[in-house]
């Protein structure tokens, strides 16, 4: 098991951690001490999490930082994105 760091922002981050995961055939990960996960942290994330075909189990994940993660796995409506540009 690996414990984060606090705040896990970047895409580089996620694929810096998805690096360590594979190398050290880690697949839990405990978030207790993890305050802030962004939209892209948790989208490159979860793209590289189906892209190895692996399911990394996350420990201790608070409501938002869940919540995080889950809307990082829906389909964006294009609607709403055309009307923000």
């Amino acid at each position: 098991m690996m414990i984060l760091d606090i705040i896990l922002a970047t895409r580089e981050s996620a694929k810096k951690l998805f690096d360590k995961i594979i190398l050290q055939k880690i697949f839990i990960l405990d978030f207790k001490n993890v305050e802030l996960i962004s939209r892209s942290f948790a989208n490159e994330f979860v793209k590289l999490e189906k892209e190895n075909k692996l399911n990394i189990v996350k420990k201790n994940l608070s409501k938002e930082n869940k919540l995080m993660f889950d809307n990082a796995d829906k389909v964006l409506d294009s609607d709403i994105l055309a009307k923000n540009k």
